[in-house]
């Protein structure tokens, strides 16, 4: 079987980050481009986003 990738965008750079599934919300991560830090969020609609964490 395949796993499912999602993808979030930096909010910097608008690339596109693979996200692996088993991210938990608040986890601090890097862009690998722009090297940002970035914080996994989530709106009240259940919507995944990655915010800039500066």
């Amino acid at each position: 079987m395949f796993k499912k990738v999602s993808y979030l965008v930096c909010p910097l750079c608008d690339c596109e980050l693979p996200m692996g599934g088993d991210e938990k919300l608040g986890t601090e991560m890097f862009c690998p481009f722009c090297e940002s830090p970035l914080r996994l969020k989530k709106t009240k609609e259940d919507i995944l986003y990655l915010q800039e964490d500066f």
